[in-house]
């Protein structure tokens, strides 16, 4: 499969073969269909909080004394954004996405820059996508300037650190962990350092802000359309293998508790409420689910018999929803089992309304462990030939916003190994152009997907207002972006 002279280019490299070999054989066989069993819908899978229930969680937590830590993906290009744009640019033809962009060019954030003087519409969006301008389609999105207020525009980090002030406080201080792009840190640690200070002033926090890039050693291999290595130049090439690979800066934490919410999902301050109060109401039911589970753990291994092992099988059926089926029906290997299944991570993740957004949803899935899980599905894991799955796929309700929280430690405070809980039967492969020509990459096992489908999973509804991603540049038109602060 790998020619000598291809092994030791990779030895030089300090890449394992093994490890490359086994990726060229996934890429030729793909990856298995997840079988869905059924949509996690309200009452069935998802959690809906009454108000009691909002103020009790949010009260838990803000008694809490946990150490907590925001963890927020933030290496992505903002090149998506402005994909319409460049491709009008690129024809030099005034498009309708490129006409709708300059006429609204006042109501973006960053529009104030922009010379008054360009005339022409691919003038103004030459100028903040180019160079000689913004240079807006090379950054990270976390440095696009998102939102106006009258002291200033802000950026995504900013909102991030303002947001964490709000919930994310725990003896005076904040803490928040950004994986960026290397090659923009230094701008990226300049914008943050100011915005630090800023909020130091406005609520007496300090901010405690640590970086991480995704780890070289997770970029995966590509081939082209006849199964051959994709190599650059003589050498082979080498891609980022999408945020899965980031359960290896997730798994460097050693934190109790620790959010997770994407870079572009942020809203202005006046609307900022209703985010504010679900991250502390899920990390609430969190703790105490995590109490509940620890107590039955240290049962099992302190005081086992049968009444710890029913208590523990009570709460599996009832809280976690969840039949285990024993091959064995001793009490000493029932209780192995049951032990196995609740010494995992835990997270609880909120989950919206489905309004038709593309992505990943709530689903039951066959578990070969434990019979089924929850778990957060992409289409693209279905077998769209099987008109069952298919149906089940299409009746599913809410959909996932990347609003998780987690405990990753155990009941006797260590810390799990997040890279054994990974199923890595759940990759993805893609199709992308490189100099023209259509390559298949390897995409490891989703951060919040595969990289999380062996941890316990609570799902909790949370509502539309606490989701606002900015997909394309349009989407700073919305008023959750535009709305006077």
């Amino acid at each position: 499969m790998l020619t000598e002279e291809e092994k030791q280019q990779l030895i030089a490299r300090n890449k394992n073969v093994e490890e490359v070999v086994s990726q060229l054989k996934r890429l030729k066989r793909g990856f298995p269909n997840l079988n869905i069993l059924a949509p996690a819908t309200l009452d069935i899978g998802i959690l809906k909080l009454s108000q009691n229930e909002l103020n009790h969680y949010q009260s838990v937590y803000e008694n809490s004394n946990l150490e907590v830590v925001k963890f927020v993906p933030a290496s992505g290009a903002a090149s998506r954004m402005f994909k319409a744009l460049q491709e009008g640019l690129n024809k030099g033809e005034e498009t309708t996405e490129v006409n709708n962009f300059a006429n609204s060019i006042a109501e973006f954030a960053f529009g104030k820059p922009v010379p008054k003087e360009l005339s022409h519409h691919l003038e103004v969006v030459d100028y903040v996508l180019g160079e000689n301008g913004l240079n807006y389609s090379k950054l990270p999105k976390g440095l696009i300037q998102f939102h106006n207020y009258k002291e200033k525009a802000r950026t995504p980090f900013e909102e991030q650190l303002f947001e964490a002030c709000l919930y994310g406080v725990k003896n005076g201080k904040a803490k928040i962990h950004f994986t960026i792009s290397e090659e923009y840190q230094e701008q990226i640690q300049s914008v943050n350092y100011k915005s630090r200070k800023e909020l130091k002033t406005i609520f007496g926090v300090e901010i405690d802000i640590m970086y991480s890039t995704q780890k070289p050693k997770t970029d995966t291999v590509a081939i082209d359309n006849n199964h051959k290595i994709v190599e650059i130049d003589s050498e082979i090439l080498f891609r980022p293998a999408g945020h899965g690979a980031l359960i290896q800066n997730l798994n460097e934490i050693d934190s109790d508790l620790i959010f997770i919410k994407n870079i572009d999902n942020v809203v202005k301050e006046s609307l900022i409420g209703d985010t504010v109060t679900y991250k502390k109401a899920l990390a609430g039911k969190l703790i105490e689910l995590k109490n509940e589970i620890h107590n039955l753990l240290n049962q099992l291994l302190n005081s086992p018999s049968e009444d710890s092992l029913n208590h523990a099988l009570k709460f599996i059926t009832t809280t976690l929803g969840v039949d285990l089926v024993f091959v064995a029906n001793n009490i000493e290997t029932k209780i192995q089992l049951v032990y196995r299944y609740l010494n995992r991570p835990i997270r609880v993740c909120g989950m919206v309304v489905n309004e038709g957004e593309p992505g990943g949803g709530p689903f039951w899935v066959e578990d070969k462990y434990f019979g089924k899980s929850l778990q957060i599905v992409e289409g693209v894991q279905i077998n769209k030939n099987d008109a069952k799955q298919v149906e089940i796929l299409h009746a599913s309700t809410h959909f996932n916003p990347v609003d998780l929280v987690c405990y990753v430690k155990d009941h006797k405070g260590e810390k799990f190994d997040l890279l054994n809980y990974v199923d890595n039967n759940t990759g993805l492969i893609a199709k992308k152009s490189v100099g023209g020509k259509t390559i298949k990459v390897l995409e490891l096992p989703g951060l919040w997907n595969g990289a999380m489908a062996n941890w316990i999973t609570i799902f909790i509804e949370v509502p539309a207002s606490t989701f606002n991603p900015v997909k394309t540049v349009f989407d700073l038109l919305k008023k959750e972006h535009q709305v006077v602060a």
